[in-house]
């Protein structure tokens, strides 16, 4: 199976050493992974605790494989990282602040081991940031956006999905794995479309016979927001009754 996700990681918007630290971690699946995995595993979850953590982090059987810092961020470049910020009306003030600070921070390690850089969506805002490398240029993105509207996470999340196998259908020799960090601070207000948009990948990636390494969904929560929570403790019981494979870690 080619996609994978993790869920359910909570943040503070005020507290910026404790902003990345990981709750659980599941890996979604219809197919169970191979040997021909075992080369190009994106790193495990919860090995540091600020924003360099929000990293490729959602490959199944790798708990015996050690993983250092180097190792980890030197993974980067196996990956094309995108990242969907939530740009609703609920992310003004601190929590904004917040999202930008911890990619500005992340954008600046990042470049250091991808030359490519890291891309930045919002849900709601047509603005895009591509090949971010550093503090300035991420400073500078987010203050184009104006937080505002709904959380059409489902949707975007689906677009984005569409246009990255359009590509792997077009060059699948080079396209890299995807490596997709979704920031919100609330559930969606599309119903079911970002549940629907997992399924639908899932099934591509499978007919496609794809590594289950060709692409990761990780979700990071800002704030406390009970709602939201709950929406991303339900995802995973959701995706089982679709028959995909959900593992918590």
């Amino acid at each position: 199976m080619g996609c994978s996700s993790s869920k359910q990681l909570k943040s503070s918007p005020t507290d910026h050493a404790r902003s990345w630290d990981s709750k659980s971690q599941t890996v979604l699946g219809s197919t169970s992974s191979s040997s021909r995995d075992a080369g190009n595993l994106p790193p495990q979850k919860s090995y540091i605790p600020n924003p360099t953590s929000a990293l490729p982090a959602n490959a199944p059987n790798i708990s015996s494989r050690a993983k250092t810092t180097e190792d980890v961020l030197q993974s980067l470049a196996r990956f094309d990282t995108i990242l969907l910020v939530d740009d609703s009306g609920s992310m003004r003030g601190p929590r904004w602040k917040w999202a930008k600070n911890a990619l500005a921070t992340l954008a600046t390690v990042a470049a250091r081991y991808d030359a490519d850089g890291i891309d930045i969506e919002f849900l709601n805002s047509k603005t895009r940031g591509s090949g971010m490398k550093n503090k300035a240029a991420v400073e500078a993105l987010f203050a184009s956006v104006t937080p505002q509207g709904k959380t059409p996470l489902g949707t975007r999340l689906d677009a984005i999905l569409r246009a990255y196998q359009r590509r792997l259908d077009k060059q699948p020799q080079k396209t890299k794995p995807l490596n997709l960090i979704v920031i919100t601070d609330g559930a969606p207000t599309d119903g079911s479309a970002t549940e629907d948009a997992i399924v639908r990948c899932a099934r591509i990636l499978d007919a496609r016979n794809a590594r289950t390494t060709q692409l990761g969904i990780q979700f990071v929560q800002i704030g406390n927001d009970a709602r939201a929570r709950a929406y991303l403790e339900s995802l995973d019981d959701d995706l089982v009754k679709h028959g995909v494979r959900v593992r918590t870690v």
